[in-house]
């Protein structure tokens, strides 16, 4: 069995390459899967992100007390989840190498990242989903959410550092890297899919793209095609959020992500790019990409 194992920060468009992975044949997209057992130590519920309340074929009760039994019995975690899944490839966007480090490391690492500016806005904006007061009564975003200069500059380190970090583990763990960015696949989706799956070895199947148009099973993840895509997307009669907002946005399809636009002033989105921090991280990406294949759309 092989395991393809997705290290980043959040928000890099990590669940959205699961979904895609997870329509090539004999692969399977388990998504964040270290919540099978982390949901202990975080109270959090666990369960199959699509199926949520109803029984899952993949993820019954049964699977998910065998795997997350798996944890701390090293080179039991990764078969427990093929046997549930029925495949020998699986596909993990668990991100942080403290997972893979007590599960098992990877055959081959993929970093899915975004432009700079896409990835510190969303940093910006979640915290300070987080950490203030920024939501009015109905759910909805203020319109007081732009963020202040001291704020663009605590997300730069906080992307770029988090960046390096899982870049430096793997070269220390001698693990093969491959990157792919987001913008290449909304521009380029057949050509960077080509890239992904000759890189990281996948059978290619161009039909994946098409993302919404299969049953998927995965755990956690920022995303759903059933409950942000299909006829279960909550559209009236409930709260707004701005995280729904933006899902609906891009349910259904590949698009950029180029809500920073409305997020960051010009000199903030200038002085991203100019970071020499960022600067330097752009590099390294360039030297593990996917070469794409030009011939193609």
């Amino acid at each position: 069995m092989r395991v393809i194992g997705m290290i980043s920060p959040s928000w890099s468009g990590s669940t959205l390459w699961n979904l895609i992975l997870d329509g090539l044949p004999g692969v399977t997209g388990v998504g964040e899967d270290h919540w099978i057992v982390d949901h202990r130590t975080f109270n959090r519920p666990y369960y199959c992100t699509e199926c949520r309340g109803d029984p899952c074929p993949i993820f019954t009760p049964a699977a998910l007390e065998e795997i997350a039994d798996c944890a701390g019995f090293p080179g039991t975690w990764w078969p427990a989840l093929a046997k549930a899944t029925g495949c020998d490839t699986i596909v993990t966007s668990d991100k942080s190498p403290h997972h893979y480090e007590r599960f098992g490391l990877p055959d081959i690492c993929m970093v899915p990242y975004k432009d700079m500016r896409a990835h510190v806005a969303s940093f910006v904006v979640n915290w300070l989903r987080k950490n203030k007061s920024i939501w009015d009564k109905s759910g909805t975003l203020m319109e007081d959410v732009n963020p202040t200069d001291a704020e663009v500059q605590e997300g730069i380190p906080w992307v770029v550092g988090n960046y390096n970090t899982v870049l430096d583990w793997a070269a220390a763990k001698g693990l093969p890297v491959h990157a792919v960015k987001l913008e290449d696949l909304a521009l380029h989706p057949y050509r960077t899919l080509r890239a992904t799956c000759g890189a990281l070895g996948l059978p290619l199947d161009f039909t994946a793209l098409d993302f919404t148009a299969r049953p998927h099973h995965h755990i956690g993840g920022n995303f759903s095609v059933r409950f942000h895509h299909g006829k279960d997307y909550p559209t009236k009669g409930v709260e707004r959020t701005y995280a729904h907002q933006w899902q609906e946005k891009f349910k259904g399809r590949i698009a950029l992500d180029d809500k920073w636009k409305s997020i960051l002033t010009p000199e903030q989105a200038g002085a991203i790019m100019q970071d020499e921090r960022v600067l330097a991280l752009e590099t390294r990406f360039r030297r593990l990409r996917c070469q794409e294949d030009p011939f193609l759309p």
